[in-house]
């Protein structure tokens, strides 16, 4: 087979062109020292390399995120710390307040000095830092707690991704901070008339007998008033002969709320205590009045006994609600079970029995300074009736627009909304589905109707008329004992001594008002009958101190965590970073070696090749 110098010289180009590559390839690695500079070089090597980039990139934006986020986390830890100082000085000033030495100047002074530490509070609770609130929640750019203690954030903590769909908190939100619940708190509550021994003169006790609090040896009646820990409300009354004993009373009591579920006992200065056997619920509610006289209608009694009174002259659930600048507030927590109520929340559920055939009535002056009469009606076809006109509650799941709600799929929604429409003077403009939709939106411009932090209702005034408002709501048989328990709104209940719910401004100021007024107890005489006084006080801040201890763990758990996550972050990057390199990086040693070999090969090849051209045919003769 004849070789012909053209294939020769073909082997050659091909020979040359893939040793010059292979040189380029190797002085490319040697001067990088990675083992490709493009795609298409090595596409497994390209592909392994984009993703162990991308895990160290991922990795490095872990450690920043979490650097960051530890500076809010470490302002909030210093911020609880001085909390901490700041609760327990308000706590010395309290202790030498409650001994009972204290004059009345001094007292005031002594809450002139707790009104300022309590500043100093509101002051730390409005801390920020890079222009962001600590305690705001999410809503990082608003002001937590206004000058009157009034909570703005929200309840969502800041998250930061620490992992692959893994989020971590690195923040403490004010609702959970400032209005949250304290689930170790048992509630108790009790009636602020001190009871007499009739007899004796002196406090009642529980040895003594029924007829020495009542002062007649005939048979009592106690009509009961209440709502379980379960948020139940319910009616009993309880007759007892004149010769039982006060203890008997007490027991009764405690069966009507449920077995083994409350404590009712009678306290040294003669005031009835109930206190919720389980922790962590709020919804514990009491109010009694004791008779010689046997009806229906309490409302109707002569002769009677209130074991609860207020500066409220209307002792029952028609007690107007609170007002607050432009907000009246309603007293009773509305519950579904053990969590507070929402707009979606139907009646029924609340009441926990059939609202069928009830009748609420809601006496208002309305945000023009008019007074007006409510009667809302509950049935299979419910509506509310205002100035002799009557207006149908329409079904807001109905798109017919035709179905009026029934009674037991009335929600606090559509409550919150007819409350707004009266409220305002808003009313429909035709009894259809059109006309209340329309009325409820332009209601909503004057008048907000919601549940407070506490689960109360409350009605805000946004016209700006500034018109003396008032508004009560109450169920037509609430005095009834034949009738069933069913809602109750407002009443002069009993004074709640402790409570799981957390309002953290609001308590501090009840507890300065009970050191202003020199309030040493409860007492239905007092400055303010429904404060606990200065003995249930310290309890009470321990509680509230009890709160802040828990939720300062909580931002030093997030603090830790994010270090962890940092340093777990830190080491991973280092461990991909090797295994990166050991993916792209070029042995520079192995790669030296081979570049030497393959340019003495190529040296040799071109030295061959050389030789080949340069032969004759004289030297082929030869």
């Amino acid at each position: 087979m004849r070789v012909l110098q053209s294939g020769i010289y073909n082997n050659f180009i091909q020979d040359q062109s893939s040793a010059k590559a292979e040189i380029d390839r190797l002085s490319t690695q040697i001067s990088s020292g990675k083992k490709i500079e493009h795609a298409y070089e090595d596409s497994a090597v390209y592909v392994d390399t984009l993703r162990l980039d991308s895990e160290i990139n991922a990795l490095k934006g872990v450690q920043d995120r979490t650097v960051k986020s530890k500076v809010l986390t470490d302002a909030s830890d210093s911020t609880m710390n001085d909390f901490d100082d700041a609760l327990r000085d308000f706590k010395t000033k309290l202790i030498v307040a409650a001994n009972g030495t204290m004059n009345e100047d001094n007292l005031k002074s002594v809450a002139e000095e707790l009104k300022q530490m309590k500043s100093h509070m509101v002051n730390l609770a409005n801390s920020s830092i890079n222009g962001q609130y600590l305690f705001s929640g999410s809503a990082v750019n608003v002001k937590p707690i206004d000058d009157n203690g009034n909570y703005h954030g929200n309840d969502k903590a800041l998250t930061t991704l620490i992992g692959e769909s893994t989020q971590a908190p690195y923040s403490v939100d004010g609702q959970s901070l400032f209005l949250g619940f304290d689930n170790s708190i048992k509630k108790s509550v009790a009636s602020n008339v001190h009871l007499q021994n009739q007899n004796t003169d002196t406090t009642l006790t529980a040895n003594d007998k029924v007829e020495d609090l009542m002062g007649s040896n005939n048979t009592a009646h106690f009509y009961l008033k209440g709502v379980r820990h379960d948020g139940e409300a319910f009616k009993s009354k309880i007759t007892l002969n004149g010769s039982d004993d006060i203890s008997k009373l007490l027991t009764s009591i405690e069966e009507s709320y449920g077995k083994d579920t409350v404590k009712a006992e009678l306290t040294s200065n003669g005031t009835i205590m109930i206190s919720d056997l389980k922790s962590g619920n709020s919804m514990l509610d009491f109010q009694m009045t004791a008779s010689n006289e046997d009806v229906n209608d309490i409302s109707t009694l002569n002769n009677k006994i209130d074991f609860t009174k207020t500066n409220n002259t209307t002792n029952d659930d028609k007690a107007a609600f609170s007002k607050s600048g432009n907000i009246l507030s309603g007293n009773i927590a509305m519950a579904d079970g053990d969590a507070f109520a929402t707009n979606a929340t139907k009646l029924s559920a609340i009441s926990s029995s059939s609202l069928d055939g009830k009748t609420f009535t809601m006496d208002i002056t309305n945000v023009n300074g008019e007074a007006k009469t409510v009667t809302l009606n509950l049935s299979a076809a419910s509506s509310f009736t205002i100035d002799g006109n009557s207006y149908n509650i329409y079904d807001a799941d109905d798109s017919s627009g035709v179905i009026q709600t029934s009674a037991d799929n009335f929600t606090l929604g559509q409550l919150n909304n007819v409350v707004a429409m009266v409220m305002s003077d808003t009313l429909p403009n035709s009894n259809d589905k059109a006309g209340f939709d329309n009325a409820i939106k332009e209601a909503k411009k004057d008048v907000d109707v919601r549940l407070n932090s506490s689960g109360a209702l409350e009605v805000e005034d946004k016209s700006g008329n500034n018109a003396a408002i008032s508004f009560s709501l109450y169920d037509n048989d609430s005095n009834d004992f034949t009738k069933s328990a069913s809602l109750s709104f407002m009443s002069n209940r009993a004074v709640i001594v402790d409570n799981p719910k957390i309002d953290f401004f609001k308590d501090l100021d009840t507890i300065i008002e009970s050191v202003e007024n020199g309030i040493l107890d409860i007492d239905a005489n007092s400055a303010n009958p429904t404060n606990p006084g200065l003995k249930n006080a310290i309890s009470k801040l321990d509680g509230l101190s009890s709160h802040f201890a828990k939720e300062h763990t909580k931002i030093g758990a997030m603090s830790n965590n994010l270090q962890l996550a940092n340093d777990r972050a830190s080491t991973l990057e280092l461990n991909v970073t090797q295994l990166k390199s050991d993916v792209s990086d070029v042995d520079i040693a192995e790669a030296i070696v081979q570049y030497e070999q393959v340019s003495l090969n190529y040296q040799a090849m071109m030295s061959t090749i050389a030789k080949v051209n340069s032969l004759t045919l004289l030297n082929y003769l030869k």
